[in-house]
């Protein structure tokens, strides 16, 4: 039986002295819905031209896949799409582009603190239940958290006296953990 070749979405991408246009390249990813981000290059020991991208698939593909869409290209597997995304658009080497249809996950506008909304939510009345309907998706991948969050957050009343901390230091078998549990139970 064939060993199973490994699979992944993100893909890094070198085609050296290509003969591909940027817009028959877009046009190729847009028909086979991938997201990418690319750029023409010229390398900077021996000024070969190429391009570098980053592709992100739908669906799981082998670099076998990857290089039957792209021939005669390198193709890797990306290991940290967003640091690799930021490195095939990267200034000092680009001689045209970059074209890019994704949305950079890190920079740009702020991601919503969903958590954040979910204890203003709580505060002002709404009941965990009401929660759960409107962010069903975070309440299935994370309900015990949220529950903890909510009762660190909402119900936290601070101690009124101050931590005492007693030792018993002494040689084995003098009743230490026995006045210790006496002192516990009165």
């Amino acid at each position: 039986m064939g060993e199973r070749l490994p699979r992944g979405r993100n893909f890094v991408v070198t085609i050296n002295n290509p003969t591909e246009t940027p817009d028959e390249l877009v046009r190729l990813f847009l028909a086979n819905n991938i997201q990418y981000a690319f750029q023409r290059e010229r390398g900077r020991e021996e000024g070969t031209e190429h391009y570098q991208m980053c592709l992100h698939f739908q669906d799981a593909k082998t670099c076998r896949q990857v290089i039957t869409l792209l021939p005669g290209c390198h193709v890797e597997f990306a290991r940290n799409p967003i640091a690799a995304r930021r490195y095939r658009v990267k200034a000092d080497t680009g001689i045209e582009g970059p074209w890019t249809n994704d949305e950079e996950k890190t920079e740009g506008a702020k991601k919503e603190n969903t958590m954040h909304e979910i204890v203003e939510k709580y505060e002002s009345g709404t009941r965990i239940h009401q929660l759960a309907e409107e962010y069903p998706n975070l309440f299935a991948r994370n309900f015990n958290n949220i529950c903890r969050t909510l009762d660190l957050v909402c119900h936290y009343t601070p101690r009124s006296t101050k931590t005492e901390i007693l030792w018993f230091y002494g040689k084995t078998g003098t009743g230490k953990s026995s006045k210790a549990l006496q002192m516990v139970e009165s």
